[in-house]
């Protein structure tokens, strides 16, 4: 068993990940500033994470449902009416449990909890594995863009394995969590990358290794995830995501796997996350219509968006109320209208 024994080494990091690790520390420092000082700023911006980010985690699973029913689903108005509605639907609770916990550390990362998680992820479906170890031998495998098994990637450890492997890597995580043996954000990229190796479920994986990497950076201060959709900032980037997976994985079965890859990935991820977290809160604490402002930040920080798309990151905001701050970005010529509800952001 080797899952996690590289963070528990007596190990050097190296220098570009040393940096990224000073960046996260220096902005965790303002994070605290944010917090004591801009409460209401920031709950404002937790009104659309939620809903970035389900839609974000479910779409890299190739899981995606139309904006309204999003909407719809986010606003909690009806049950689900599909399989891949169900998955969003067990997502959105998922993620909703994880970030209303006041003590995120009354949630221990073991297996009882990641099985539960799994559990919750797929409640609204008849998936009869919900909550249960894969009950076979999987493979990761790799896809063209339209969707073509091209080969097998990784080759995870077998079912039967699975169990003790995973009650491994939870004990090793406590571990090196308790003795500090590493910077918190690489023992949580480490986690992730061997939970993700281990493979441990026949279906969702990958949105609970998420879901997991939220929870763990709640427990160590870092309340990102809470201001800004994770999420959404891997979906954007999800080349980098596969390719330093798949890098970092190369004989991982052999316990000479190279976590850095994966381990600067995920860094970046957590940098460009605290930098869009302060730019929304600057830009929302300083506008006199902090809605107004979510909406607008929401529309310009994408190339082209549908104001369906917005509706259903804004479930509490009405529909006029988007339309009209669109069309104020129309007059400032901001944006343009493409099509019937389309948009897209000009040049400068």
């Amino acid at each position: 068993m080797h899952t996690l024994t590289w963070a528990l080494k007596t190990r050097s990091i190296p220098s570009e990940i040393a940096v990224r690790i000073e960046t996260v520390a220096e902005y965790k420092g303002k994070q605290e500033l944010y917090l004591r000082t801009k409460p209401e700023v920031l709950d404002v911006l937790r009104e659309t994470v939620i809903s970035q980010s389900t839609a974000a985690s479910n779409a890299l699973e190739g899981v995606e449902v139309p904006p309204r029913r999003l909407q719809a689903l986010m606003a909690h108005a009806g049950r689900p009416r599909n399989r891949p509605e169900e998955e969003i639907a067990g997502y959105r609770d998922a993620l909703r449990g994880i970030d209303d916990l006041r003590d995120p550390e009354r949630m221990p990362v073991g297996v009882d909890t990641i099985l539960a998680m799994h559990r919750d992820l797929y409640r609204y479906t008849t998936a009869p594995n919900a909550g249960r170890w894969k009950s076979k031998d999987n493979v990761i495998e790799a896809h063209t863009a339209r969707g073509k098994v091209i080969g097998v990637v990784f080759r995870p450890p077998a079912a039967a394995a699975t169990p003790r492997f995973m009650t491994e890597l939870c004990t090793s995580l406590a571990r090196a969590r308790s003795h500090k043996v590493a910077p918190a954000p690489i023992i949580i990229a480490a986690f992730a990358l061997d939970f993700l190796c281990i493979h441990p479920f026949d279906d969702g994986n990958g949105r609970v290794a998420r879901l997991l990497t939220h929870l763990l950076l709640l427990q160590e201060g870092y309340v990102i995830g809470r201001y800004v959709p994770l999420e959404r900032l891997i979906l954007e980037t999800k080349n980098a995501y596969y390719a330093a997976l798949r890098e970092s994985s190369e004989h991982w079965h052999d316990a000479v796997h190279n976590p850095d890859p994966w381990v600067r990935y995920l860094l970046d991820i957590f940098i460009r996350a605290y930098r869009e977290m302060e730019t929304r809160v600057r830009s929302v604490a300083t506008a006199p219509d902090a809605a107004a402002a979510l909406v607008r930040d929401a529309a310009l920080s994408r190339r082209r968006f549908t104001a369906a798309e917005l509706l259903a990151a804004f479930p509490k905001v009405s529909r006029a109320y988007v339309y009209r701050v669109l069309k104020g970005l129309v007059d400032e010529g901001r944006i343009r209208r493409e099509a019937r509800g389309a948009y897209r952001v000009t040049a400068g």
